[in-house]
């Protein structure tokens, strides 16, 4: 699936998903982990160990596993650092053997914020 994601910078993100199969069914997430990442456009694939994402998160205990229910969620400190503009994004998710599925892919676009501070 593909999807076009967006935050403003310095805003909490919390992203729900609910991972389903060609069928468009739940997938069970009893035993599997949940991977987000967000990287620059043209740098899918040239790092094995994520070290150029921009953002990323993962999620191994869901309240719901059968319901294929996920939320991945990033503080206003985590997204205050990211440029505005458009980036890669996507969502694996690696069962207990091993085994790796790509379940979203899309566009995740950085909007400016207006206000810039959050105290008096």
């Amino acid at each position: 699936m593909s999807e076009k994601l967006t935050v403003i910078r310095g805003d909490t993100l919390t992203l729900n998903f609910t991972v389903t199969d060609q069928s468009d069914v739940a997938v069970d997430l009893t035993g599997k982990t949940l991977f987000f990442t967000v990287k620059k456009k043209g740098t899918r694939g040239s790092d094995s160990d994520d070290s150029q994402a921009l953002l990323a998160g993962s999620q191994d205990t869901f309240d719901d596993p059968p319901s294929g229910e996920a939320t991945i969620a990033f503080t206003a400190t985590q997204t205050n650092s990211l440029v505005p503009g458009l980036y890669i994004y996507d969502v694996q998710i690696v069962d207990g053997s091993g085994n790796v599925v790509s379940s979203f892919t899309g566009t995740f676009e950085v909007l400016a914020d207006v206000t810039r501070r959050t105290a008096d």
